[in-house]
């Protein structure tokens, strides 16, 4: 299974970006489904900088962003989801709580 921390997802999306407002001028990207854990039972992660790099490196404007289903529950998940949006996206997290 490859993991988002063993690709450099921004190498990926940055060509795709520029590529895509060439074909589409004055596209507006964004994601309207993603998550943020460390734990989530499938083994999936990302952190809240992860998403943010791969956001910019698209030129998204923003995402939804969703914890993922952490092994503790949501109660934690949920506060950090709210706290990345808070403190360190500019406004390109739109936090949802579960």
């Amino acid at each position: 299974m490859v993991r988002m921390r063993d690709m450099d997802i921004t190498s990926f999306f940055t060509p795709w970006a520029a590529q895509m407002e060439e074909f589409v001028p004055g596209l507006s990207l964004f994601d309207a489904h993603t998550h943020l854990g460390d734990n989530d039972p499938d083994g999936m992660t990302q952190t809240p900088q992860e998403l943010l790099d791969t956001l910019r490196a698209s030129r998204a404007c923003g995402a939804f962003v969703f914890p993922m289903h952490e092994l503790d529950g949501y109660p934690t998940a949920n506060d950090m989801v709210i706290a990345a949006a808070a403190a360190a996206s500019d406004g390109l997290l739109t936090p949802f709580c579960r």
